[in-house]
């Protein structure tokens, strides 16, 4: 009787788990935890805001989008750790969330547009309203602190990559300015943050 070597028992198993490790497995989802960010190169600083924006009547806001404004309306905002006051805001109008092709450009010919027909577009903002010296009107034409940039006059590119149990997740870069002309480059920009409905 011939002997079976090992290596002839082993090689059908080994096969096995050789084809089916080498199939491309879905890269595992990342778990959402604490309140999400925004992040990029803002010009010369790279910039992670985590905190949420809170109003003077501490409710947490920036995270929210809203069917009923501008034919639905995303808004994402977050802030920077103290002693930084600045925040980042990121806008999306006329987006119908619920029915938004993934992944999508604000704005372009290759926009999605809501139930009205309207192309979804958007700003992106790098806001320091603390900064504005007293007498000088916040976004007036001598403000030198507030960045701001959209997609349809600068050439601001906004993205939703991903959007699963409202967690939204997207990129941008461009310029953004301040009302004196004072520009920033953005590079890189990230957003992932859990969304709340407003109906």
């Amino acid at each position: 009787m011939k002997k079976i070597s090992i290596l002839n028992l082993l090689f059908p198993l080994l096969l096995v788990l050789f084809i089916s490790c080498s199939k491309d497995s879905p890269e595992p989802e990342e778990p959402y935890i604490g309140n999400g960010y925004i992040k990029g190169n803002f010009g010369s600083e790279y910039l992670t805001y985590t905190e949420k924006a809170v109003t003077t009547g501490g409710e947490a806001w920036g995270n929210s989008y809203d069917p009923n404004i501008n034919g639905g309306e995303l808004h994402i905002s977050r802030d920077g750790t103290s002693p930084d006051q600045r925040h980042i805001s990121i806008e999306i109008r006329n987006i119908d969330l619920d029915n938004l092709p993934i992944p999508s450009v604000v704005y372009g010919e290759q926009a999605p547009r809501n139930k009205n027909g309207f192309l979804a577009a958007g700003g992106v903002g790098l806001y320091d309203p603390a900064s504005v010296p007293q007498g000088t009107s916040h976004f007036g034409p001598e403000d030198s602190y507030n960045y701001m940039g959209s997609t349809y006059e600068e050439g601001l590119t906004v993205r939703v990559t991903s959007k699963k149990n409202d967690i939204i997740e997207g990129t941008f870069e461009g310029e953004i300015k301040t009302p004196t002309g004072l520009v920033k480059t953005v590079t890189n920009g990230e957003f992932r943050v859990k969304i709340i409905r407003k109906e």
